[in-house]
């Protein structure tokens, strides 16, 4: 027999929003589960290669059932539209909190991603303070915070998050921890955290217990991991860019191409997974490689914000690359994402 929040999905899937939002009232009523606020959060489990004419097509769909001010129409145009989307966030969060405070999960994430730190801070303590809520809107809220260069008080509200996990899910709120030290340069504490956290299963840790290894200088260890880590999940783009760096510092140059090249393509491509910090590797490996002019090409492509706040990090001139580049790695300390988190190395 199918759960309630499976029923849901199911008539989300099947375009008969009418069923679907009864159900979801009743759930609503009732008091929604955590099953029940992850159906809503994304009931046709899509990933970004949608097109986005079918994504429309199902916007179109709601509002002609629930009326395009309903708050489902709000929630579910401002999830499909993603970044483009707080304007509708915004009229939610004007709803009473106690019945739809839960939605300002999803405002906060898209608040996070643009960049507007302390709006996305409000809406995740509103959607936490309304009622049922998901343990990881509290760890996005300590990604926030971290944003917001608020560190402790960030490690705190993502120990309470990692407290509030299920069982199931709690290797993932320590890999989450583990990732945290990586970024702010405890790698030690890192590398204890996230290889318990392998040990328990959590996906993204083999990627993060590279970064950590090779971050503690043991780069033969940290290829070795990362080889076995896109063994497991080979869709893994960070951890292409910590194996690259790691056979970079290898000397291993022609190799840590083939890693890096696949990704650093800002020109096709400057919001993918971590593409500046593919960019970066492949520009040093060029010039050990003797590629000047590839080099110079790569280190021209990186965002001005990041060259000047590195330069006036290190009082570096203009033309000094190779520099500049090392220090961007080092400054980043363990981060190689990209989006927003690059507010938490740079201040």
């Amino acid at each position: 027999m199918l759960t309630r929040a499976e029923r849901f999905k199911a008539c989300v899937k099947l375009r008969d929003w009418r069923r679907a939002l009864a159900l979801a009232g009743r759930i609503l009523d009732d008091g929604p589960q955590l099953q029940d606020l992850r159906a809503f959060w994304d009931p046709w489990e899509w990933d970004e290669r949608v097109p986005r004419a079918e994504r429309e097509a199902e916007i179109l769909s709601l509002e002609k059932a629930a009326g395009p001010a309903s708050p489902w129409t709000l929630y579910y145009r401002g999830a499909l539209a993603g970044p483009s989307a707080l304007a509708d966030f915004r009229r939610l969060a004007r709803l009473p909190a106690r019945r739809w405070a839960w939605m300002l999960g999803k405002a906060a994430t898209t608040a996070l991603w643009n960049g507007e730190f302390a709006l996305a801070a409000d809406w995740f303590e509103r959607a936490l303070s309304g009622g049922p809520a998901d343990w990881r809107a509290r760890a996005f809220r300590a990604e926030t915070l971290l944003c917001l260069h608020r560190v402790e008080e960030a490690y705190a509200e993502l120990e309470r998050a990692r407290a509030e996990a299920p069982p199931t899910e709690s290797a993932q709120a320590l890999a989450w921890l583990g990732a945290f030290d990586l970024w702010t340069g405890r790698y030690e504490s890192a590398l204890a955290r996230l290889e318990e956290a392998d040990r328990l299963g959590a996906m993204c840790a083999p990627c993060w217990k590279g970064g950590a290894l090779l971050k503690l200088g043991r780069a033969e260890e940290a290829l070795a991991v990362l080889d076995d880590a896109l063994r497991r999940y080979p869709l893994d783009f960070e951890a292409y860019i910590w194996r690259g760096e790691a056979k970079r510092a290898l000397g291993r140059h022609e190799a840590a191409l083939a890693d890096l090249g696949a990704i650093a393509l800002p020109d096709a491509a400057p919001g993918a997974p971590a593409w500046l910090w593919a960019l970066i590797n492949r520009a040093l490996c060029r010039r050990a490689l003797g590629d000047h002019a590839g080099a110079s090409a790569d280190f021209r492509a990186l965002p001005a914000r990041v060259v000047e706040h590195v330069r006036a990090k290190r009082g570096l001139g203009p033309g000094e690359e190779v520099p500049i580049l090392e220090a961007a790695l080092e400054l980043a300390r363990g981060f190689r994402r990209e989006e927003y988190g690059q507010a938490i190395w740079m201040d």
